[in-house]
């Protein structure tokens, strides 16, 4: 590349630095945020959604109401989802992507609900395993040791006193063996040389009298260990109680009242006895020092007479816990009731009509009993005042051609409930039906045919009645108002040589049903065969040689028969048209003396498949040996030494036989060829005292999970 010099005359530059200066004089404040957000003391925040900043910074709306489109409302607008009190679309927002909490990162955009683009940083330290070689292996091991504390002082004696747990950040954990009843809780293990975040784990027999709180907990985080030596930790402990009242007063007598749970930043949750069926509801209880959310926890016992209502909630979020002392709660609660109609009239009465559900933003779903058969589809029940979704739920025994269609239905999200009152819902269905042919022609008379689902954005669906086996594939059934994409299900008894190939497949995207009618689709299916290679020669023989998967870009997959024992390893089969990634998978029965190595592998990508054709594959492998040693010595003989497995870049995994008790630990293998990282893992039998940590951990490579 040529390049172009940067001086500039001195008067030239003058001149240029007054105009650029009188420019910028001129221009608006650039802001930091992206696309959509604007400043709020020093934060990036999207006034359309944020509870806290809605409309304008620092503009908060009233618990328990929402914010949708830059307005506090009492529910979401139009095809917006509540997240939290934030009204968002799902198919759009980068931040909630398909899913409350799902973020895009590194600059990806939410389309249609799935994260696309951006700039995801690749890990480049993976091994080039691309031609057939000896690669050893070295695992470093430092010895730890040291005690736990109590505020200061020895933890108690008593019996099931839990233990310490070291998480390597690069995956593997190491659990040291449980602290002794009396004495100093000391512990002492080896563990692989790296960076870890250390916890206290209770026991699972822990009680409310054992010396230490029944909660995980974090004791220190990313703690560096690469030389052998003592750590001790000191825990923080503090005396809560308290009492949980209803809308100010004392929560009624009754069985089954529920508990609360303490939940903690920075480790596990602790749950306090269940309150007396008598009297106050109140606890006591210890639990580390630290910031909580407490949340009221229903009794898996409860029932509809209860006191309180049968569902969770936050009561308080952030509550930072430094010293003993006492802490109230106070939960509102408020009545509701109200009828479902379908298409402004009564339901039609008939078994099994469905039931609501009240799913809350800050706790969990309240169950409305079933409708009852006959009479209005009427509903009354006890809500914590909150946020909520809400649904129309089916009946588990709901069948076709009943009152309501099989399916829920989420009728207003984002519902603010904060008095009593009467809440009237309205389902609107429509009638549709059409029929499914098969490139353009009649789908061929066969049993097991399959089914359209119709499929809406956030989950729910529902499945027309199976095709019959003779005649036009045509379909007829009842569905709520809204946008669906449509898909064919194969029969779970779907077998090779039917009339339609076994897998899924969207036929149509985002199809907006507001009105009975008919529509008809069509699917369009190609044969392909060909055969698998090796190294460029035939596979030998042999049993369980595997089969391969054609899976689809937007939809679902099909395995091909699998290969026969001897001669050629040929496939053929119908599959639907479109896009596909073609992996070789092993058989379920595959060992390490299998001609093709134990593992799948993609043998090629992204293949549009739109005739009829033959399409051939080659698997290229590679014969791997080595070693592995630990801190740059043998390791010492002993039974259940472990093994080494390798995971390609795509996420496929070969593990190699264990190593064997006595001499080198030594590993041989086929793998595919491609980049692995390579980690150790430790046997099922493995004890305290193996030769070797007993926790799977990274040698060489990048962690799992990682592009």
């Amino acid at each position: 590349m040529k390049r172009t010099s940067a001086y500039l005359a001195p008067g030239f530059a003058a001149a240029l630095l007054f105009v650029t200066s009188g420019l910028l004089g001129c221009a608006e404040p650039v802001s930091k945020c992206g696309s959509g957000l604007s400043e709020c003391n020093g934060e990036c925040i999207s006034d359309k959604t944020d509870p806290n900043n809605c409309g304008s910074c620092g503009n908060s709306c009233a618990n328990p109401l929402v914010c949708s489109s830059g307005q506090c409302s009492d529910s979401c607008a139009g095809t917006q989802s509540a997240c939290g009190r934030a009204c968002v679309e799902l198919t759009s927002d980068a931040m909630n992507c398909g899913k409350c909490g799902v973020k895009c990162e590194n600059g990806a955009t939410c389309v249609e609900s799935k994260c696309v683009g951006g700039n995801q940083p690749e890990c480049m330290t993976r091994v080039p395993f691309t031609t057939s070689g000896s690669y050893d292996l070295d695992a470093k091991v430092v010895q730890v040791s040291g005690k736990l504390t109590k505020n200061g002082a020895a933890v108690a004696d008593g019996t099931n006193r839990g233990y310490l747990v070291f998480e390597n950040k690069q995956g593997g954990s190491r659990t040291m063996p449980s602290f002794k009843d009396t004495g100093d809780t000391t512990y002492q293990g080896s563990v692989f040389a790296g960076t870890y975040d250390i916890y206290y784990q209770p026991s699972s027999y822990c009680s409310s009298s054992t010396p230490l709180p029944c909660q995980r907990w974090l004791l220190r985080e990313g703690v560096t260990l690469s030389v052998s030596g003592s750590l001790d930790f000191d825990v923080k402990t503090v005396q809560v109680s308290g009492k949980l009242t209803k809308n100010s007063s004392a929560v009624p007598d009754g069985v089954n009242r529920g508990y609360l749970v303490f939940e903690s930043k920075q480790g596990g949750s602790r749950a306090m006895p269940s309150f007396k069926d008598m009297g106050d509801a109140t606890y006591q209880g210890e639990v580390f020092a630290g910031t909580y959310d407490i949340r009221y926890q229903q009794s898996s016992y409860c029932s509809e007479r209860g006191p309180l209502p049968c569902q969770a909630i936050v009561i308080r979020q952030g509550v930072a816990l430094g010293t003993s002392g006492s802490l109230d709660f106070d939960v509102k609660t408020v009545q509701i009731s109200g009828r479902v109609t379908k298409n402004g009239q009564a339901v039609p009465d008939g078994a099994n009509r469905g039931s609501l559900s009240f799913e809350l933003k800050q706790g969990s779903t309240r169950n409305m009993a079933a409708f009852k058969d006959i009479g209005d589809a009427t509903y009354q029940g006890e809500l914590f005042v909150g946020t909520y979704d809400v649904l129309y739920v089916k009946s588990y025994y709901c069948s076709a051609g009943g009152v309501l269609p099989c399916g829920n239905l989420r009728l207003r999200s984002g519902l603010a409930v904060s008095t009593s009152g009467s809440l009237d819902f309205d389902l609107k269905t429509v009638q549709v039906s059409g029929k499914l042919t098969k490139n353009g022609a009649s789908v061929p008379n066969g049993s097991n045919r399959g089914a359209l689902t119709f499929e809406q954005s956030d989950g729910n669906a529902i499945t027309m009645p199976a095709f019959k086996d003779t005649g036009e594939a045509t379909y007829q059934g009842e569905v709520f108002s809204g946008t669906y994409d449509i898909t064919y299900a194969p029969s779970y008894y779907c077998s090779t040589g039917g009339p339609i190939p076994c897998q899924r497949l969207r036929l149509r995207k985002a199809v907006a049903l507001g009105t009975s009618g008919s529509l008809d689709f069509d699917a369009k299916t190609v044969q392909v065969s060909g055969k698998l290679t090796k190294n460029g020669q035939k596979v030998p023989d042999s049993s369980s040689r595997g089969n391969l998967t054609f899976v689809q870009k937007d939809g679902g997959s099909l395995a091909m028969p699998s290969f026969k024992d001897a001669g050629e390893t040929t496939y053929q089969g119908e599959i639907f048209a479109g896009t596909y990634d073609v992996s070789y998978q092993p058989s379920y029965y595959c060992s390490s003396s299998s001609v093709l190595p134990c593992q799948s592998a993609v043998l090629r990508a992204e293949i549009v498949l739109g005739t009829s054709g033959s399409l051939d594959f080659d698997a290229k492998t590679v014969q791997v040996s080595g070693k592995l040693t630990r801190d740059g010595s043998a390791i010492p003989d002993a039974a259940n030494r472990g093994s080494l497995s390798f995971t390609e870049k795509g996420g496929s995994s070969r593990s190699m036989p264990s190593f064997k008790d006595s001499g080198e630990a030594t590993y041989q293998g086929e793998l595919f060829a491609g980049y692995y990282s390579v980690f150790y893992n430790p046997s099922y039998y493995c004890s305290t005292s193996s030769p070797l940590p007993c926790q799977s951990t990274l040698l060489v490579g990048c962690p799992a999970g990682k592009p």
